[in-house]
């Protein structure tokens, strides 16, 4: 090698020591904001609240107000995002959070720790035991949430029926009617048994044997205030049960149904 090829490669080996040492003075200045900045652009800005669905008082509801408060301590995270660490659809996450639909327990459970992970606790805060508060917390207001959306069985039903007939025997109506002539129907009448028809709605057969008890019980004789017994039980029963409930009348055996009444709103026939 002649003297002005080792003047070139030192020149050469010289300028890229020199670049070298400014890219690395200028990555300590803005090497951290760059880095910032990119996971910036790849993430939606936090800040925007989730919609709660409208749901009735109940676990379920509680289970989601504790999701949308631990996404309100996080500083409001993407679902986004929350979906790529946890390897679920953000769809499912958001639904979780925006539907009526309970989701399942492991997405609830999994969201809430997620979340939790994203909470700046105080310094005092020992983070593990919170994280396990709220894995129990949520755990139990999902069990508690599937229970109650869950139909009612026979049981409650026939407790609730009988719980309620025996107030409405002794006059403890929501509104005022002729107790005495209600009262003496359902006397005649008989509870017949009940179906759960399709999802929460439960049908209750209550059998009459004449007449005047089907007129009085199905509010086609007189006129209680704009209310009749069909509704009000149906009502009463439907508050203790936590379901909808609808009351229909069944015919009962040797049943003498004069021609001139038609079928009655609310004939089903006994079998």
């Amino acid at each position: 090698m002649n003297l002005v090829e080792n003047v070139v490669a030192g020149l050469l080996v010289a300028l890229f020591l020199g670049c070298a040492r400014c890219f690395v003075r200028w990555w300590h200045r803005h090497g951290a904001f760059l880095v910032t900045s990119a996971i910036f652009c790849l993430e939606p800005p936090m800040g925007s609240p989730l919609p709660k669905p409208d749901l009735l008082p109940g676990a379920h509801r509680q289970l989601n107000d504790e999701l949308h408060e631990l996404h309100s301590r996080a500083n409001y995270p993407s679902m986004r995002s929350l979906a790529r660490i946890m390897g679920v659809s953000p769809t499912t996450l958001s639904d979780s959070m925006t539907k009526a639909k309970l989701p399942s327990k492991d997405t609830a459970v999994r969201l809430a720790l997620a979340l939790a992970e994203r909470i700046r606790w105080d310094a005092d805060v020992d983070v593990d035991e919170q994280e396990d508060r709220i894995d129990r917390q949520i755990a139990r207001l999902w069990e508690k949430a599937r229970q109650e959306a869950a139909p009612p069985d026979h049981d409650r039903v026939a407790e609730a029926v009988q719980q309620t007939w025996e107030d409405f025997s002794n006059g403890f109506w929501p509104h005022p009617f002729g107790f005495d002539e209600v009262i003496e129907a359902m006397g005649r009448a008989t509870y017949n048994g009940a179906r759960v028809a399709s999802g929460d709605w439960v049908n209750l057969f209550v059998t009459v044997y004449d007449v005047e008890t089907y007129f009085i019980l199905d509010g086609q004789g007189e006129d209680y205030n704009g209310h009749d017994w069909l509704e009000e039980f149906s009502m009463a029963v439907s508050r203790r049960l936590g379901t909808l409930v609808e009351v229909m009348l069944q015919i009962g055996e040797d049943f003498d149904w004069p021609e001139r009444y038609g079928r009655g709103r609310h004939h089903h026939p006994l079998t």
